[in-house]
């Protein structure tokens, strides 16, 4: 502080004096001395007590005495007071004695060096993999996983009456409606969740992002030594890392001809940005091409020579395997076999054909590709998601992209839409931004739709054909009552007349 004539109010300097007390006797007791946040606090307090005290203190004078007084006899002067009360004043109870106390010279010392922010210590591996984020995000997956799994159950539970008892039709109907509500409250639930683990990691803003905390800790603590070492900033927040790093990842779920893809663009907004010289730079370029690369691999949309050349190589280098969708371990619904992310990749491919596609136009789709699934002479029941992908590509997706554009949720606004079609709502905010990265929430639904397709297997034509049958005479049977209604309205009004 440059001016050394400016007067200080006296509560000014109570106020400090009573907090540096308090928060050093809540560190000593709590914990343990304080932590490095309790203690640059502390310092920060202390500083400023040696500035201030040198200042001279401010006096009441007559002016503002007449002033005092003329409020506490306006009518809002009460309410001003608990407007302007000490907010320390809970603890300053015993005021007097406070001041009388005999000051400790640590405390409240005559000099005291301006505190320096702690330096960030370089990240490590250990560090990335018991973070708070990295947690969390494993939390949710797991989270994801058992939810997925009492879909599936309810699925099972379809198929095993559908197929084992003779039941009557409305029994296969009702199983039916338990696993569709099942799969409602689901979707619900993993919506709240999304938005409860953004609202407290921010960077964990799309699927990608969340895939590279949890697989992508030793990557991430390089490119924090590389900033470091070659970049002008001295430090760089884990967040800001783990964003770069799940946006490279999201340039290999784009198509290459995708206008929004980054992959020529990104690297290159990253080293500006954090003033990364030229050997760090090519060191980032490298690793941004393995990111591409080992995304990639563990998520290959289709047999690819150059995909199996490049992993066999990758194992003869390091003497490990690298099996495609091993991200996720532990997992019996959204990994392995049943990889989540994979439908996440799936979708944003087929985000480009829903842009490239005018809006007054129709997706046109092949009813006689099915893929593995549609083929009768295959033997046993599919397990695998990704058996499915000819079948969602060529079918699926584009006859809900048509119905949300063209058909019934291209219309009209349904009422309470988010509680009784939230997938539906998902689906809509899909192809509405196709340029978007695709939500948990949105993959979720459509892998509980795929899940439910392998749960039933080869009982879901019978499944299809009775659900058609029961729904096509409830209709009948409604339309028959309302002519029924109108005849007998009509005949009352004639005998009237």
């Amino acid at each position: 502080m440059h001016v050394h004539t400016h007067a200080v109010a006296p509560a000014v300097l109570r106020n400090l004096k009573l907090c540096i007390r308090m928060r050093r006797r809540v560190a000593d007791s709590i914990f343990g001395g304080g932590d490095s946040g309790h203690r640059y606090f502390l310092e920060a307090c202390v500083f400023c007590w040696t500035v201030l005290r040198l200042l001279p203190v401010a006096e009441m004078t007559s002016a503002s005495t007449a002033e005092q007084a003329s409020r506490k006899e306006s009518a809002g002067e009460e309410d001003n007071n608990m407007h302007n009360a000490n907010r320390f004043s809970a603890f300053d109870v015993e005021g007097e004695e406070e001041e009388e106390e005999e000051e400790d010279t640590d405390m409240f010392p005559t000099t005291a060096p301006r505190p320096q922010p702690a330096v960030a210590n370089p990240m490590t591996v250990a560090d990335l993999l018991n973070s708070d984020d990295r947690n969390d995000a494993i939390l949710f997956l797991l989270t994801l996983d058992e939810i997925m799994g009492l879909v599936a159950g309810q699925y099972r539970v379809l198929v095993q009456n559908a197929t084992r008892h003779k039941r009557p039709d409305t029994a296969l109907i009702e199983n039916l409606l338990d696993a569709t509500i099942a799969a409602n409250f689901a979707l619900q639930s993993v919506q709240q969740l999304e938005m409860e683990l953004q609202a407290q990691h921010e960077h964990l803003t799309t699927p990608c992002r969340l895939l590279a905390t949890l697989a992508l800790p030793e990557i991430t603590a390089n490119v924090d030594a590389i900033v470091r070492q070659h970049g002008s900033k001295s430090c760089i927040k884990r967040s800001e890392i783990i964003a770069f790093l799940g946006d490279c990842m999201q340039c290999s779920f784009h198509n290459q001809s995708d206008s929004w893809n980054r992959k020529d663009s990104i690297l290159s907004e990253f080293v500006a940005q954090h003033e990364v010289n030229a050997t760090g730079s090519a060191e980032l370029e490298q690793i941004f091409q393995g990111v591409m690369r080992i995304t990639v691999l563990e998520i290959p949309i289709k047999p690819d020579v150059g995909v199996e050349k490049l992993r066999q190589e990758l194992v003869r280098r390091t003497g490990k395997p690298h099996n495609s969708h091993s991200w996720l371990s532990r997992m019996n619904y959204i990994a392995g076999d049943r990889s989540i992310h994979h439908t996440v990749r799936i979708l944003q491919l087929f985000a480009g054909v829903i842009d490239s596609c005018p809006t007054d136009k129709k997706l046109l789709m092949d009813p006689r590709r099915r893929g593995m699934f549609g083929n009768p002479n295959l033997p046993g029941r599919l397990t695998k998601i990704r058996d499915m992908d000819e079948l969602l590509m060529s079918r699926l997706l584009p006859d809900w992209t048509n119905m949300c554009r063209h058909g019934i949720m291209g219309k009209i606004k349904l009422p309470r839409d988010s509680e009784l079609c939230p997938f539906f709502v998902q689906l809509k905010s899909y192809v509405d931004n196709p340029r978007k990265p695709v939500t948990w929430s949105l993959a979720f639904g459509v892998h509980v739709a795929l899940t439910s397709m392998l749960e039933v297997n080869h009982a879901l034509p019978e499944i299809v054909g009775t659900s058609k049958l029961v729904f096509e005479n409830y209709f009948a049977q409604a339309t028959n009552a309302a002519k029924l209604s109108l005849n007998e309205k009509s005949s009352n009004i004639n005998s009237c007349a």
